[in-house]
């Protein structure tokens, strides 16, 4: 598949980050306005599974989409090192997102002096 751009896109991943990113909502929504206590239904514990879904999609997509690139280096004749960079590249600034957030959660958790 073709966009406007010319670049080459599997529509599928896009798809894929869009139905997570809605189950996301999904569960985030239907807990925030739910009273509590409606939360021992079986419809609230459905959509809390269901919520629990999104971080293991965006993991696989994570893994696909690596793969993808190291495919893509491979066909363009760069070295292994090279491969090895662009990829830690890459996965440099999921990580580093990854531990700032988790910073940011662990400071806004602490009592206030």
């Amino acid at each position: 598949m073709q966009t406007k751009s010319g670049t080459y896109r599997l529509q599928y991943l896009d798809w894929l980050r869009g139905v997570g990113a809605i189950i996301m909502l999904q569960g985030h929504v239907f807990d925030s306005f739910l009273r509590t206590d409606q939360r021992t239904g079986s419809a609230f514990v459905f959509s809390q599974f269901l919520g629990g879904m999104p971080p293991a999609i965006f993991l696989f997509l994570t893994g696909v989409t690596l793969a993808f690139l190291m495919d893509s280096t491979e066909r363009k004749g760069l070295t292994p090192v090279r491969r090895l960079s662009t990829v830690f590249g890459r996965s440099g600034y999921l990580i580093l997102v990854a531990f700032a957030f988790r910073v940011q959660l662990w400071l806004f958790s602490s009592p206030a002096p």
